[in-house]
C-alpha cells in the first residue's frame, strides 16, 4: 500500500503487429454475380462504384478504426450513411461510410441473440456536444427539460454543460423483407 507497482505491458506489441498486417493488407468489397441474369459486367460496375464510395469516404480510415478497436476490446464500428449532395437536386444523397471513433458509443438491441447482432431490432450511437456546438449543430432540434429523477436515472447523460445526442435506428419488417430507418 502506497508503494508504486509495476505492471510490464505485454500485450501491445501483438496488438500492433495484427493490426500492421491489417494495415498492409488493405480491405475491399468484392461484388460477386450470382442468380438473376447477374454478369461479371454488373459485378465490376457495382464494384467500381462501391470503390468510388469508399475512396470519397476515406473508407479505409474507418475500416482501420473499427478494426484497431475490435483488436483492443473485441467490439469496432463504422457506419454506412448518407450526405446531401451540394450542388444537387433538391434532396440527392450519396452514401458515405463514416468513422467511428469511439467503439463504446454505439449502443446495440439487448435483446438480440446472435453473437454479431444479425438480428438486432435497435441501435444508438451516442455522441456528447458542448451546448453552444449542440444550437450550431442542430439549430432546429427541439429542445427539452429533463427532470431530477431523468437525471439520477441517467447520470451518465449529463455532464456539465453538455449535451449527449443519440442517432437511433430501427428495423421492421415490410413485405417479406427488412428495411432499417433512422429516426
Amino acid at each position: 500500500e502506497g508503494r508504486p507497482c509495476l505492471a510490464p505491458d505485454e500485450i501491445s506489441q501483438y496488438l500492433k503487429q495484427c493490426t500492421n498486417n491489417y494495415r498492409q493488407n488493405k480491405r475491399a468489397i468484392k461484388v460477386i454475380p450470382r442468380g438473376d441474369g447477374a454478369s461479371d459486367q454488373d459485378a465490376e460496375r457495382r464494384s467500381s462504384i462501391i470503390r468510388g464510395i469508399q475512396h470519397a469516404s476515406n473508407a479505409q480510415a474507418a475500416f482501420t478504426t473499427g478494426f484497431e478497436a475490435a483488436v483492443q476490446s473485441g467490439m469496432g464500428y463504422w457506419a454506412l450513411t448518407t450526405r446531401l449532395i451540394p450542388n444537387g437536386k433538391g434532396g440527392e444523397v450519396e452514401p458515405r461510410i463514416r468513422r467511428i471513433p469511439n467503439q463504446f458509443t454505439v449502443l446495440l438491441d439487448p435483446e438480440a441473440l446472435e453473437k454479431d447482432f444479425s438480428d438486432a431490432n435497435i441501435g444508438f450511437v451516442t455522441n456528447l456536444y458542448r451546448k453552444s456546438a449542440f444550437v450550431r449543430r442542430f439549430p432546429n432540434a427541439n429542445k427539452t427539460s429533463f427532470t431530477v429523477e431523468d437525471e439520477n436515472m441517467a447520470p451518465d447523460w449529463f455532464k456539465g454543460d453538455s449535451v449527449v445526442v443519440a442517432e437511433a435506428w430501427r428495423r421492421r419488417k415490410v413485405e417479406g423483407k427488412h428495411e432499417v430507418i433512422q429516426y
